[in-house]
């Protein structure tokens, strides 16, 4: 079964005579019936007196067909006008690159007419246009002279572009064209304007003035203003609340760097508090993402690799207690909850599993944490904080 098919094209071709040929394009639409991506070469096949050289593929000849996608393959003609009136017919065939003789398909036929070429008229004795080149001639100098002295007598200059309804952005780059500068965009209410858009410019449109000594001024239509509040270092959805009940709404959440504030708390915003924005504009928030506590019990950690794992989410090492359970010198508690949102730099404590010893025919428990852990702990430390070195007890605690 062929991969291509070619359901629907057009029954005939149609030619315009121009420059010397028959001009024309038949379009015919393509699909890839197969479940895979396949490359398709695309020919013209002729039949009757038609020639080959006559046709060609707009475009690649040859190009990929994706699983059920149908492409627009377009055959164009070019046939010398002098070619004797006839007719012949033609096919678009889509051949599989993979397997071209097995796997091609060909559509329905398409009729081209070649039209016959229309003789020139005969030649008639030759009008004496002498007469009227000349009364032209005196007419175009006469009128020459009309305009010069309009010209002369009118204003100088290079007329100001139309700006009105274009956005301030897109009529300063029309006025920069024609060698204009701008000035700053001018604000005003205008609630039966489109907002947003120039409805104002001085000069007007099409005044002449000299381009390198005008600015243009333009007037952009705002709705009613109102004053933005502050809502930074306030919770994200406590600051939309705020925003909404003021008449703004708020943009895409956009997600700053981490700096110890709570997660989601408000880094910054634009417009900025306490400036004036038009009613209803959108202010977008810039949040503290926080931080991501690691797992360090499950799997279990030793003391080092758990401090690394807390240094590298941006957390900080809080106290760290031993405890007569669990696997020895491993985390088998931690303070803050494995996979929650803190504020980086967070405290984070962890108790480490203490080793059993027999002492004098009774199972005991050292409550002892390794110094090589404490040592580290204390380097790993963010500043001005130092975790003191625990006193072990001098006897030893019997496990209940």
């Amino acid at each position: 079964m062929p991969s291509f098919e070619i359901p629907d094209g057009p029954t005939t071709l149609a030619l315009k005579t121009e420059a010397g040929f028959h001009k024309g394009n038949a379009v015919f639409g393509v699909t890839n019936k197969t479940g895979e991506g396949l490359t398709a070469r695309f020919s013209v096949q002729i039949q009757g007196s038609g020639k080959a050289e006559w046709y060609s593929i707009q475009g690649e000849p040859e190009r990929p067909v994706a699983a059920g996608e149908t492409q627009t393959v377009t055959v164009v003609a070019k046939i010398p006008a002098a070619t004797p009136p006839g007719q012949h017919r033609i096919k678009l065939r889509a051949t599989n690159v993979n397997d071209p003789d097995n796997d091609s398909t060909e559509s329905a036929v398409a009729t081209v007419t070649i039209p016959a070429v229309a003789k020139p008229p005969a030649k008639k004795k030759p009008f004496p246009w002498w007469i009227i080149a000349v009364a032209a001639g005196v007419l175009v100098l006469v009128i020459g002279i009309i305009v010069a002295v309009v010209l002369m007598s009118g204003p100088k200059g290079t007329p100001v572009p139309k700006v009105t309804g274009l956005d301030y952005a897109a009529a300063v780059a029309e006025l920069k064209k024609g060698g204009f500068t701008t000035a700053p965009a001018i604000n005003e209410v205008a609630k039966d304007q489109p907002l947003g858009l120039v409805f104002k410019q001085e000069p007007a449109a099409d005044t002449k003035v000299d381009p390198a000594k005008t600015e243009v001024k333009l007037t952009v239509a705002i709705g009613e203003t109102v004053a933005v509040p502050t809502v930074t270092d306030k919770p994200y959805l406590g600051a939309q609340a705020l925003l909404e009940d003021r008449g703004f709404t708020v943009g895409p959440r956009v997600v700053g760097e981490a700096t110890g504030k709570e997660p989601d708390t408000v880094l910054a915003q634009d417009p900025a508090g306490e400036t004036s924005a038009p009613k209803g504009s959108a202010v977008n928030l810039t949040v503290d993402p926080g931080v991501v506590v690691p797992d360090l019990v499950s799997p279990q950690l030793d003391g080092i690799t758990g401090i690394k794992a807390l240094q590298s989410a941006g957390l900080d090492i809080g106290t760290i207690g031993s405890a007569c359970r669990g696997t020895v010198d491993k985390i088998i508690e931690q303070s803050v909850e494995a996979k929650s949102k803190v504020a980086k730099g967070t405290k984070v404590n962890i108790v480490l599993g203490a080793p059993s010893v027999i002492l004098n025919g009774r199972q005991t428990c050292r409550l002892f944490i390794r110094p090589d852990v404490l040592v580290f702990a204390n380097k790993a430390k963010l500043p001005a904080t130092t975790i003191p070195r625990p006193t072990i007890p001098t006897k030893p605690l019997q496990v209940q």
